[in-house]
């Protein structure tokens, strides 16, 4: 096999990685973009010092060049191996002769679930769990807080629940919100079920966490479980994954200030599937507008300071312009520079997807 060697970086370590070829056709060819966007944001988390990102197709494979300033720790090799579409690394060596070498490296294969829990559920209008899982390592990464602490994520508009099984997968308690109790419904039986076949402990219980006059009590049902009986005896070393019945623009009536170090969403895009907003439980809206103008508040009294609000949505039904003008106006920064503002790609012919990044 002959390859160029125009692109290696002399007096650094160079890596190639295999790009997983998982995505719908679509998505694999607006995939580079989104890749080179999260590797570069997750590089900042690195131990080495990470540079010279670039696509190259070699032998028809396309891979993802980069360099680092010394030898990729453990704890790199960590982030890699749960960044959404890494699917092989190799280090190039004996490069001052052909062909070059290709040597493989082994990553950790240390997920807390199986990562097979997100593709199990599957539904029309599902979102892909890759991009989930992109946007995952978006918001930690983005934030200040540390890939490999015991994070708690919010995702407000949670439907079956991508964004919190993919969340669970990667060590992570997840919290969700949604208003179609039939959506809710079958994420719960969903869970309970995965966790029953993987004979993992595990405790389900439900409750009302709030009352309101004008509209039903929100009730919370929450999993908690671990992976060893020992582990499971102790309830601080217990995991969650808990649904909430409940309306986005009320995240701050069930949860205390400041608790999330994260909030993740895919928000109706407009399509098939629309949102309730105006009343919190009024009529559906296929426009994310009336959402994200009420929900703002609420999800920034439960974030905590440091952390990161990571939202995809149509582009063609509102533009990112607008988008982070709401963010802007309750004092919140959003991301826009390199490369936070490449992310966006086409799904299909009325759908045009960007993600915003935005930091407390």
């Amino acid at each position: 096999m002959q390859i160029a060697k125009d692109f290696i970086q002399h007096n650094f370590m160079n890596y190639l990685i295999l790009q997983y070829p998982g995505h719908n056709w679509v998505y694999y060819h607006a995939a580079d973009q989104l890749a080179l966007a999260e590797l570069e944001i997750a590089g900042t988390s690195f131990d080495a010092e990470i540079r010279s990102l670039e696509i190259k197709t070699i032998a028809n494979l396309r891979y993802i060049h980069f360099s680092t300033k010394g030898e990729l720790s453990q704890r790199d090799l960590n982030i890699l191996s749960k960044l959404s579409f890494v699917f092989a690394l190799f280090k190039i060596e004996s490069f001052e002769v052909e062909p070059i070498a290709l040597m493989p490296i082994e990553l950790p294969s240390d997920f807390h679930l199986d990562p097979k829990i997100s593709t199990l559920l599957k539904y029309r209008g599902k979102t892909n769990e890759l991009f989930t899982r992109m946007m995952l390592n978006i918001a930690v990464h983005s934030s200040d807080f540390e890939f490999d602490n015991k994070l708690e994520l919010l995702d407000p508009v949670s439907g079956k629940g991508t964004t919190l099984f993919e969340a669970t997968s990667l060590g992570y308690d997840a919290y969700g919100i949604e208003v179609e109790g039939n959506a809710l419904q079958e994420g719960q039986v969903f869970f309970k079920k995965f966790l029953e076949e993987e004979r993992i402990k595990h405790t389900r219980s439900s409750r009302v966490i709030f009352k309101k006059q004008d509209s039903a009590p929100a009730e919370i049902t929450e999993f908690e479980y671990a992976l060893s009986k020992a582990e499971f005896k102790d309830e601080k070393t217990r995991s969650k994954l808990a649904m909430v019945h409940g309306a986005a623009a009320e995240a701050y009536n069930y949860f205390k200030k400041e608790r999330f170090h994260v909030i993740v969403g895919d928000l109706p895009y407009g399509i098939q599937h629309g949102n309730k907003a105006g009343k919190i439980y009024g009529s559906p809206t296929r426009n994310p507008v009336e959402l994200i103008t009420e929900c703002i508040p609420a999800w920034k009294k439960v974030l905590k300071n440091g952390g990161t609000i990571v939202l995809a949505w149509n582009s063609h039904v509102m533009t990112r312009k607008k988008m982070a003008r709401f963010f802007e106006e309750h004092d919140l920064e959003v991301l826009n520079n390199p490369p936070y503002d490449n992310i966006e790609h086409r799904v299909d012919a009325a759908i045009k997807r960007d993600v915003i990044v935005v930091k407390k």
